[in-house]
């Protein structure tokens, strides 16, 4: 009896080491980067202005991780990026209330919860995988200054084809990223602003027109000016 619980015990302990091996198995020698850099390269920009940015994710093994995403606008809270800033002071997230208003409605039953309209799945690998981003929806700087950014990622799963085996989620953390915030002077304001005005004049002409297409860059208007 006890020759063959002994036998029992070592069948389910060999059985639990190989699930180990199995969950651990895409991990070994793999890693996934996460770069953060301005769309144009640019490192000044005034407040008020539109500063679009990338993020840059690469596995250095094909097929061994992923990133989802849902398109939702504005993101839900929790966040799979999360802005860390430096200095503390002169920014804000503009939607940061509204998400987690939003988040707190939906899970106390009283809003009817609804999911993105649309999920990519982006297989990771040495080419790097770029999603861009309008930085002002998640950091909107009011003050001039030098700032210091960073960005945290959990949109990160390991992919395993093993059966009850179940993702990684990655929790990555980007390099530094400088950026230098300029007055909004006068001048710069009022260009900035008829330049969108004119913009959105030129948008609204085509949908009175009722046409079935027009350039993509007369949406920008929209961005420019819910940036100022």
């Amino acid at each position: 009896m006890v020759k063959k619980r002994a036998q029992t015990d070592s069948a389910l302990l060999t059985a639990l080491l190989c699930f180990i091996f199995l969950a651990c198995l895409p991990m070994r020698g793999q890693t996934v980067s996460l770069e953060l850099r301005t769309s144009t390269g640019r490192a000044e920009f005034h407040v008020g202005e539109v500063i679009l940015v990338d993020l840059l994710f690469v596995s250095d093994t094909p097929n061994a991780y992923e990133r989802n995403r849902g398109i939702s606008f504005p993101e839900r809270d929790p966040m799979p990026d999360t802005f860390l800033v430096q200095p503390r002071e002169g920014w804000a997230d503009p939607l940061g209330e509204y998400r987690k208003a939003l988040f707190r409605a939906e899970h106390s039953g009283r809003f009817p919860m609804s999911g993105s309209i649309f999920s990519a799945r982006h297989v990771l690998g040495p080419k790097p995988y770029v999603l861009s981003l309008i930085l002002n929806d998640y950091v909107r700087f009011s003050r001039p200054g030098r700032y210091v950014l960073q960005v945290q990622d959990s949109g990160v799963t390991s992919l395993t084809t093993q059966p009850g085996v179940m993702p990684t989620q990655l929790a990555i953390t980007s390099k530094p990223l400088e950026l230098v915030i300029l007055p909004a002077d006068l001048q710069w304001q009022q260009n900035n602003l008829r330049e969108t005005l004119d913009t959105l004049a030129q948008l609204q002409q085509v949908i009175d027109s009722h046409a079935r297409s027009y350039r993509a860059s007369l949406n920008d208007s929209c961005i420019n000016l819910r940036a100022m």
